[in-house]
């Protein structure tokens, strides 16, 4: 049975977020870097100027490792902060905490933002949005059947609004070069459990890595674009870098944990990503994905961050 799907708004949700003349068919063409919004930019830094690589991801509850070919693209030096958030949403503004990582934000409302912050800058909405409904289940679940989402949500690989970083480049960016498990002492670069005093910090308080990218470990965990594993965790989500609560173990360049889309939680937030995706990825082991698309169970193979080859 196909699960009957219904459009965003996309209207009204730019209405909301202060924004006119928006619809899922806008196109526009104004590139403007670093990007700039009244008082607030976001500041957008080349990753791999030297050219593409190829990054081992490693995924330590499956004990498989993959190979992704991650071409150069753009970052935002640091997460998205409470100022920026605010202005985007044209809501009241509290200086003293406009430095602040924007926190209890779920990957649905850090997809949402990058839409809407694309409007803003006169890019094109990289996130196709759209809702089914999902019938309430006829028999018992198991707790181990991952839970159909009701969102279904497209990246539009030609667009060039932000977006969220993958998997992979999120990877690539925080070791920026090095080859460790941190780009330098975690006392210098990062905010975890050891010297966080138990609470959040301003961004750009610690020393960047080699490209400028700040607080890439510790801070705040980031949301990134890429499901974890479908046929076991659903609609789960990759989260990244470690925060200021987390152990130091917790905060390393290969650290994968997964939460769900809906999820918010006062130590995890997002950065902005522009530019190249990768071509391709290639497995050590392919891994074969159930998944479910308009309600029906396909097999596919993950061939690339986010993409799906259906079997």
């Amino acid at each position: 049975m196909r699960l009957p799907r219904r459009s965003i708004d996309w209207q009204q949700h730019a209405t909301q977020c202060g924004i006119g003349g928006c619809s899922e068919n806008s196109l526009f063409f104004l590139v403007v870097r670093p990007s700039r919004m009244g008082g607030m930019s976001v500041n957008l830094v080349e990753v791999l100027p030297q050219g593409a690589v190829d990054e081992t991801v490693v995924d330590r509850r499956t004990d498989l490792s993959w190979t992704v070919r991650v071409e150069p693209f753009r970052l935002s030096a640091t997460v998205v902060t409470c100022g920026l958030w605010n202005e985007v949403h044209r809501t009241p503004n509290d200086l003293a905490e406009a430095d602040l990582p924007k926190t209890d934000v779920s990957w649905r409302d850090a997809v949402l933002f990058c839409n809407a912050l694309s409007v803003r800058e006169g890019l094109t909405p990289v996130y196709e949005v759209s809702q089914r409904v999902v019938p309430e289940p006829s028999q018992w679940r198991a707790h181990s059947e991952p839970e159909i989402d009701d969102w279904v949500v497209v990246w539009r690989r030609a667009a060039d609004g932000y977006r969220l970083p993958t998997d992979a480049e999120w990877q690539v960016a925080c070791r920026a070069g090095s080859s460790g498990a941190r780009y330098g002492g975690l006392d210098d670069i990062a905010w975890y459990a050891g010297n966080s005093g138990g609470s959040i910090h301003r961004v750009r308080m610690k020393e960047p890595n080699a490209w400028g990218l700040f607080d890439m470990l510790g801070g705040v965990w980031e949301w990134c674009w890429d499901l974890y594993d479908p046929a076991v965790y659903g609609s789960y989500r990759i989260i990244r870098g470690g925060g200021w609560s987390d152990p130091e173990w917790s905060c390393r360049a290969g650290v994968r944990r997964k939460t769900n889309p809906t999820a918010k939680f006062d130590d995890l937030g997002f950065r902005l990503a522009r530019g190249a995706i990768p071509p391709s990825t290639t497995r050590s082991r392919p891994l074969t994905e159930c998944v479910s698309v308009g309600g029906r169970s396909v097999r596919s193979v993950t061939t690339g961050a986010g993409h799906n080859r259906e079997l």
